[in-house]
């Protein structure tokens, strides 16, 4: 979905760009806490069942490009009001640093 698509938007509010941060959010912890589990979970069932190591930087390497690629998502995420960045720099924010909008709000005013 394009911030095009969000801007001007009634449906709901801004019901389903909330919803998109969400997933974005999710996926990015997912990646930030599941990184480590996963992967010596994946390196074990490599090592015991194929008696192999070489994919597990592979795999290693993979899922830190993927997080990275989760984190550039979020940090992209449009302003459902205004459609410019909505973090802009700082991940933390509660409001667009854009125009103010406070994240979670569902309606357009």
């Amino acid at each position: 979905m394009s911030s095009e698509d969000w801007v001007g938007c009634d449906m709901a509010g801004y019901e389903q760009q909330w919803e998109d941060y969400r997933r974005r959010k999710n996926r990015l912890l997912l990646g930030l806490f599941g990184y480590i589990p996963i992967t010596f979970a994946f390196g074990l069932l490599a090592t015991e069942l194929f008696r192999v190591q070489w994919p597990i930087p592979v795999f290693a390497v993979s899922w830190m490009l993927l997080f990275a690629t989760a984190g550039i998502r979020l940090q992209s995420y449009p302003c459902p009001r205004c459609g410019q960045l909505f973090f802009g720099y700082n991940l933390f924010t509660r409001r667009c640093v854009h125009c103010t909008l406070p994240k979670y709000q569902m309606g357009p005013d």
